[in-house]
């Protein structure tokens, strides 16, 4: 599984590039219910490129938030130990390089993990473009969120007068800040100040936190 991810935008935009406020999370999950009725369904060639989506892992339908594999078919052939372990034989299945798509629709980001080997983002979206209708006349547009220049401005300054922290408490993100709450390690007087604050602003069931 690769260690990198990179954070998008996704939406519906007419061919004029403004937004269609139509459901992602929606137009995702009727793509895999195709998977139902035909497999065949999902396989798209993308660039000369055999691309599918698997099953969505969907833990917090309520949030709209899940994760969507997307695979590469394998060119080469593929091999595996046979049952003494002494020898390889060919795999005679179809073998996928994967990359997961995580979308959140509360917050309208996704991200993407990063294996070269599996499909791009662009990919991603020549693909699901393949489901939509084009007498909606619409697409999907997938976008990088790249960093601004200021992080680096930042790095090559000499003193830093003010650091700001804030915390999003809303339902999308607030599970994940509480995990990493209680994992954190306390033993700086930092760690143990940022645990105490942000501990003690979830306890007062409030929705932001901003530490200047």
């Amino acid at each position: 599984m690769p260690k990198k991810i990179n954070f998008y935008t996704i939406s519906f935009e007419d061919f004029n590039g403004k937004i269609v406020p139509d459901s992602i999370a929606d137009f995702m999950h009727s793509i895999t219910s195709l998977m139902d009725n035909n497999i065949e369904d999902v396989k798209k060639e993308i660039s000369k490129r055999k691309i599918r989506c698997f099953s969505i892992v969907d833990d917090y339908k309520s949030l709209n938030q899940f994760v969507l594999p997307f695979g590469k078919l394998k060119n080469n052939n593929s091999y595996r130990e046979d049952d003494t372990s002494k020898k390889l034989s060919i795999v005679d299945y179809d073998i996928y390089d994967v990359n997961l798509l995580y979308y959140d629709q509360q917050q309208n980001i996704m991200f993407l993990t990063q294996d070269k080997n599996g499909p791009s983002f662009k990919q991603i979206e020549m693909y699901l473009n393949q489901f939509v209708d084009k007498s909606d006349r619409k697409r999907i547009s997938i976008n990088p969120v790249y960093k601004t220049d200021d992080i680096e401005k930042i790095k090559q300054a000499k003193r830093i007068s003010k650091m700001i922290l804030k915390f999003d408490f809303s339902r999308s993100t607030s599970e994940f800040i509480n995990r990493r709450i209680n994992a954190m390690d306390t033993r700086n007087s930092l760690s143990k100040s940022l645990r105490n604050t942000i501990s003690g602003v979830r306890d007062a069931d409030t929705q932001n936190l901003t530490i200047q």
